[in-house]
C-alpha cells in the first residue's frame, strides 16, 4: 500500500513542477528583492502574481514591482497564451523538429532547451571585436527556431505577394539596377533562397502578418541567436566553417538554396553563412555581468543583425561577431530567421 502511494506521489510531481517557473531574483520598484519562483497556477488576476519562496505564498501587485520584471512576467503571460492558442508544445530534446504550414509551404522549427552559455568572445580568439564582451547568459525558456533562413517561397506564402516584387520597391535595389547590377539582384530571386534586402521594420511587418494567419513569429533576441547558433559548442564556430557556411571562400559571391550545407548540432542551418540576420534588440556594448533573459536595451539608434554572409572572410563568420545597422536599411545581405510562439 505505501508503494502505491508513494509512486501516486511520484506521477504527480511532474505536473506540479510544470506550475513553478525557475527560481529568479524578483526586484520591487522600492529596491526590496526575493528569490522565489512564480506559481503559475495562481495566475488568475491579471493585476497580481504568486510567488512561492520556501513553500510559503507571496501575492505581489504587478504595478510594484520593477519595471523590468514587469516586462518579464508580461512577456512570459503572453507566450503561454500564444502557446494555448495555437498549441504550441515544448520540445523534448535539443534539435527536435516541429513543422507548421501555411497554404502548402512548410515553415521548419528545431527546438533550442533552457540553457546557460558564455555569449560574446575570450579576449584570446583570432578576429574578435571590442564589442564582444564575454559574459554568462541564462535562457529559462527554451524555444524553437526555424531550422533555415526564411525562404523567398516562405515570404510569399505569408505576405500574399512575390519578394520581387517586393524588393523592386526600394531604393536600393533601384540604385543597385542602375548601374547595372541586373544579373546579381536577379539572379538571386527564387524559391528556396533566403530572403533579403529587408530592413527590420519589413521583417517585424512579416511577422505580423504570420501571426494574423495563425503562424505566431518573431524575430529571435541577440541572446536567444548566439545560443541557437552555438548549439552547445564553445569555440569559434559550431563545427567546420567550410562545410557548414557560405562565405567568402566557397560561396563565389553567391546566395545559395537554404539548407545545402551541414547543419550545427542543433539541426540548424546557414548560421553561419549565406545571409546575415536581423535580431529584435537594439545593439549596445556589452557588460560583463552575467544576465539572465536579456532582451537588450530599451531603446537605441540602431538594430542588431547577426551571422555572416556569402562575403564574409572568416573571421567575421564567428558565432560571437556581433554587427548592427539602421532598422530602415535595405542591405542586400541581411534577411532573417524566426521563432515560433514568443
Amino acid at each position: 500500500m505505501y508503494g502505491f502511494l508513494l509512486f501516486l506521489c511520484f506521477q504527480s510531481l511532474p505536473s506540479f513542477l510544470e506550475n513553478l517557473e525557475p527560481i529568479r531574483v524578483w526586484e520591487w520598484r522600492s529596491g526590496k528583492t526575493l528569490e522565489a519562483q512564480w506559481d503559475v497556477s495562481r495566475d488568475s488576476d491579471p493585476d497580481k502574481i504568486s510567488l512561492t519562496t520556501d513553500g510559503e505564498p507571496v501575492v505581489v501587485l504587478l504595478r510594484d514591482l520593477s519595471q523590468e520584471d514587469k516586462q518579464y512576467v508580461l512577456r512570459r503571460r503572453e507566450k503561454r497564451n500564444l502557446q494555448k492558442e495555437y498549441e504550441i508544445p515544448d520540445g523534448k530534446k535539443p534539435g527536435e523538429r516541429l513543422t507548421r504550414t501555411l497554404g502548402d509551404v512548410e515553415f521548419a522549427f528545431r527546438w533550442c532547451p533552457p540553457g546557460t552559455f558564455l555569449i560574446g568572445s575570450p579576449t584570446s580568439e583570432k578576429g574578435r571585436w571590442y564589442n564582444e564582451t564575454q559574459h554568462s547568459v541564462t535562457l529559462t525558456k527554451g524555444f524553437w527556431m526555424m531550422e533555415t533562413e526564411v525562404t523567398q517561397a516562405q515570404w510569399n506564402a505569408v505576405m500574399g505577394r512575390s519578394f520581387q516584387d517586393e524588393i523592386l520597391r526600394y531604393d536600393a535595389v533601384q540604385r543597385a539596377l542602375q548601374i547595372g547590377n541586373t544579373d546579381q539582384v536577379f539572379a538571386r530571386i527564387a524559391p528556396e533562397n533566403p530572403v533579403h534586402y529587408l530592413s527590420w521594420h519589413a521583417c517585424r511587418k512579416f511577422c505580423e502578418q504570420a501571426r494574423r494567419q495563425g503562424l505566431p513569429l518573431c524575430l529571435p533576441t541577440e541572446a536567444q541567436w548566439e545560443y541557437a547558433c552555438r548549439a552547445g559548442t564553445t569555440g569559434k564556430f559550431a563545427g567546420d566553417l567550410d562545410a557548414m557556411a557560405w562565405f567568402e571562400s566557397n560561396s563565389q559571391e553567391k546566395i545559395y538554396p537554404v539548407g545545402i550545407l551541414q547543419p550545427n548540432a542543433w539541426g540548424l542551418y546557414d548560421m553561419h553563412g549565406n545571409i546575415s540576420e536581423w535580431c529584435a534588440d537594439y545593439f549596445a556594448f556589452f557588460s560583463p555581468e552575467n544576465v539572465t533573459d536579456p532582451q537588450g536595451p530599451k531603446n537605441g539608434k540602431y538594430r542588431v543583425f547577426r551571422g555572416s554572409h556569402w562575403t564574409s572572410n572568416r573571421a567575421h563568420s564567428r558565432s560571437a561577431k556581433r554587427s548592427a545597422e539602421s532598422p530602415s536599411a535595405n542591405v542586400s545581405t541581411i534577411g532573417m530567421r524566426c521563432i515560433l510562439g514568443q
